[in-house]
């Protein structure tokens, strides 16, 4: 693990929380569950994270089980829609909000500012100022 290896060691990470029996598999609703925050992350920072997971030959349901190569398969793709930083800042958010019990806020920060951010809402104020 050369390039890239502090994600690949926040999705082992992240994998290791999610598997409490330490296994080697997760449910796939757990996996599921990630990719919403990933979702709810890129709402809070106007990222379209237009991301689908391709279910695997026989897993129909959320009770499947996933192994860790499949999971990172599947996170992957969202590493380059959110770049290296956030990538791993959701991850850290989310192992610990989900040892907590919570999912809790993964940008509180996001959710406190006073105004939108976004480049069409600081355009519209440049020209109205």
């Amino acid at each position: 693990a050369a390039a890239g290896s502090q994600q690949e060691q926040q999705l082992a990470r992240l994998f290791e929380s999610l598997d409490a029996e330490g296994s080697g598999f997760i449910f796939k609703g757990d996996l599921l569950k990630v990719l919403q925050a990933f979702a709810t992350a890129g709402e809070a920072l106007e990222i379209t994270v237009d991301h689908t997971l391709e279910p695997s030959p026989g897993s129909a349901d959320g009770a499947s089980l996933v192994a860790f190569a499949e999971f990172a398969q599947a996170l992957r793709p969202l590493e380059e829609i959110f770049g290296c930083r956030k990538f791993v800042h959701i991850i850290d958010s989310w192992i610990h909000n989900s040892g907590s019990g919570g999912t809790g806020l993964l940008f509180p920060r996001a959710n406190q500012m006073t105004q939108c951010m976004c480049s069409k809402c600081q355009a519209s104020r440049m020209s109205t100022s």
